[in-house]
């Protein structure tokens, strides 16, 4: 199941990249999960914890995705596979579309939240005896599936003209986990990237009017 999402995914993202300029492209990885409600499963993560309690766990994995922007550089629509070790270290993934709302940007600085949806997978956790089943996945063959309501909140950082710096928080692409990303965004098509000022032209008027003040005085 995992690998049909995967091709799937990936066939996706190359027909946009090829239909669409306005288009970035994303790679993630997933560092730390936080899971702070209650799990009557909770027993079960102990590979990878970081605290007693099994709050914070290593969560690695990678996420790739496209971003296409549908209104100037304010709004964007973004689809996502992502493949990673859950909190059981079992193998985990997901596939989901969401819109991607800018909220603040000055210069080099961009924050931005996304809402929507996804389609969760991991192997089977009834492997476990200690495992307690819980209605909200699906059993499908070796495999649990459930819909997912997500969520991020995303800062860039402007490192070059194609190139960002992506720190990102991201809920629902695992099982009631607050996901921890670093990444990049790669831009097919810098048109709509936009910036409050050119800072190096502004550097080299400014340089230039100091020469001729001095010259005229």
């Amino acid at each position: 199941m995992i690998k049909r999402n995967f091709i799937l995914t990936i066939a996706l993202l190359l027909y946009s990249l090829i239909a669409y300029s306005q288009s970035t492209l994303i790679l993630r990885a997933t560092t730390i999960g936080y899971h702070p409600f209650y799990d009557a499963n909770r027993l079960l993560y102990n590979e990878n914890k970081i605290d007693e309690n099994a709050n914070f766990i290593i969560e690695p994995g990678i996420i790739f995705g496209i971003e296409k922007y549908i209104k100037g550089n304010s709004l964007s629509l973004q689809l996502l596979t992502g493949m990673y070790s859950d909190a059981a270290a079992m193998q985990a993934g997901f596939t989901g579309l969401s819109f991607r709302k800018m909220l603040y940007h000055k210069y080099k600085h961009h924050l931005s939240a996304s809402v929507g949806a996804a389609l969760l997978y991991r192997k089977d956790w009834r492997n476990f005896s200690e495992y307690k089943a819980i209605e909200a996945f699906n059993l499908n063959g070796k495999w649990e599936n459930k819909f997912s309501v997500t969520s991020e909140l995303n800062y860039n950082f402007y490192l070059t003209k194609k190139i960002d710096i992506e720190l990102s928080i991201m809920y629902g692409h695992q099982y009631q986990t607050f996901t921890s990303t670093v990444g990049t965004r790669f831009w097919i098509n810098s048109r709509v990237k936009e910036t409050d000022c050119d800072c190096n032209k502004h550097f080299n008027q400014g340089r230039f009017r100091r020469i001729i003040q001095r010259l005229l005085h």
